[in-house]
């Protein structure tokens, strides 16, 4: 098999195991609408440019996109994206570092399982945070962007989101979450 041929073999392999997932790209981007049609998550596969027959690395990423805050983005900023959340999924770990997983040979099948585990145990709840918008809001109000152990609260990607579903007073709330973090961590 070709490197592309064992990349896109893994990431079926791994897409069989989300079924509630729909996979486009030949299976390297499965995507979920929330059940208001509002949000949207994904999980993300991409692939090392150095790949060969002995080594195929794949990179798995997770996203989280709503729509109605882009236009309040749009209204202040030049520039606009409908991204709240993204990591890179050994982030979201306890390795709490990104991580390469590899497809080649006898690592293939270890790599799928560990990938599919670490998507259910660490990406999924995340996600499922986010389909109750009012929640998610609350949730950060109190910790910020640390959705897990493993994150950290200080992740201002999120703050449009809250201020759109939340107000001024519960954006100001993140802030000072992230800020915290920031001082204590320096």
């Amino acid at each position: 098999m070709t490197p592309r041929e064992i990349f896109l073999n893994g990431c079926a392999e791994i897409a069989a195991n989300f079924t509630d997932f729909k996979p486009t790209q030949k299976g390297q981007r499965l995507t979920k609408i929330g059940c208001d049609k509002d949000i949207s998550f994904e999980i993300y596969f991409s692939s090392s440019m150095r790949n060969y027959a002995g080594s195929v690395s794949i990179l798995p990423q997770v996203a989280i996109y709503c729509q109605r805050p882009k236009k309040l983005m749009q209204e202040e900023l030049s520039y606009s994206t409908d991204l709240v959340f993204v990591s890179h999924l050994g982030h979201l770990t306890p390795r709490k570092q990104f991580r390469d997983w590899q497809l080649a040979g006898a690592s293939f099948e270890l790599s799928v399982r560990e990938i599919s585990a670490a998507i259910k145990e660490d990406a999924l709840p995340i996600f499922e945070l986010f389909e109750d918008k009012q929640k998610a809001v609350e949730f950060m109000m109190q910790r910020g962007a640390k959705f897990n152990k493993n994150l950290s609260a200080f992740d201002l990607r999120p703050i449009y989101f809250v201020y759109y579903f939340g107000g001024k007073d519960a954006a100001e709330a993140v802030f000072n979450v992230c800020l915290s973090e920031c001082t204590e961590g320096c």
